[in-house]
């Protein structure tokens, strides 16, 4: 059974990352020992919502995160599997469009989230029950009045319903694709910002050693995926990256490390 992650929003791990509030900035540092313990339990424990978008803030500035995604695209998968690695995706794009804090594109990936949901079939019904499609609305209504802080709460809640669904119905593989699609995403973004605005200091945010291995970890070990059509794909993603961030000195990658990270991404045809 795969323990579940204590997390808000599996987006980028920041296990490795300063944390930085509003007034001042503190790192929070975590000892190797630690580190073992994250690993072999299977918990990693995330900031809030607001606190992951406002660090972000901080590190990127006002770099528009629209550049970087396409919220026109409108495909679901075939089967459960691809939805919910699909929806994680989307998951992440309307986390990172809403510290952009564009209305049109929010609005688009909202509908898209929801056309999903109705197609992800478990036990002859969609997943996408009378609440849920409640909560899709009211995030609709929050984004069109810019209530961004509520908009992250919701974006943030919904996925966590959602997966404690999956667990609920024992689809922990489900669960798992779920976050994996959503930290690829988040990820990918994270690359690619950094390979428009380059800054070697801010590179050990993508220095995610034990999130990935655990990734690996349960990706490899869940028999419910040994068939699923992007295992491999997933797997040799997360290995290449790892191969990076393992040669990475003092927490820092280089703009070559990076470019090669963004290739990763483009090649692997996941996202």
């Amino acid at each position: 059974m795969r323990r579940r992650l204590i997390t808000g929003f599996l987006l980028i791990g920041f296990l490795s990352m300063p944390l930085i509030s509003d007034s001042k900035k503190d790192k929070m540092t975590i000892s190797a020992k630690e580190r073992e313990d994250i690993i072999s339990d299977g918990a990693f424990v995330m900031p809030s919502a607001g606190a992951l978008a406002n660090s972000l803030k901080i590190i990127f500035h006002n770099i528009d995160w629209n550049q970087f995604i396409k919220p026109n695209i409108k495909y679901i998968g075939k089967t459960n599997e691809e939805k919910v690695l699909n929806l994680g995706i989307k998951g992440a794009d309307l986390f990172f469009l809403s510290i952009s804090q564009n209305v049109n594109n929010l609005t688009t990936v909202a509908k898209n989230t929801n056309l999903i949901l109705n197609e992800i079939i478990i036990n002859r019904k969609s997943i996408n029950s009378v609440s849920r499609k409640k909560s899709l609305k009211n995030l609709q209504k929050l984004i069109k009045k810019e209530k961004w802080g509520l908009v992250l709460k919701e974006i943030t809640t919904l996925k966590e319903n959602i997966n404690m669904d999956f667990e609920d119905m024992q689809k922990h593989h489900l669960a798992l694709l779920n976050d994996i699609g959503s930290w690829m995403e988040g990820y990918r973004l994270t690359v690619e910002a950094l390979k428009l605005n380059y800054k070697k200091s801010e590179t050990a945010i993508l220095i995610q050693t034990p999130l990935i291995n655990y990734l690996l970890k349960e990706i490899k070990n869940s028999k419910e995926l040994e068939k699923f059509s992007k295992r491999d794909k997933i797997i040799d993603l997360l290995e290449n990256i790892d191969t990076i961030l393992n040669q990475a000195k003092n927490y820092q990658l280089s703009k070559q490390d990076i470019d090669k990270l963004s290739n990763f991404f483009t090649n692997k045809d996941i996202l």
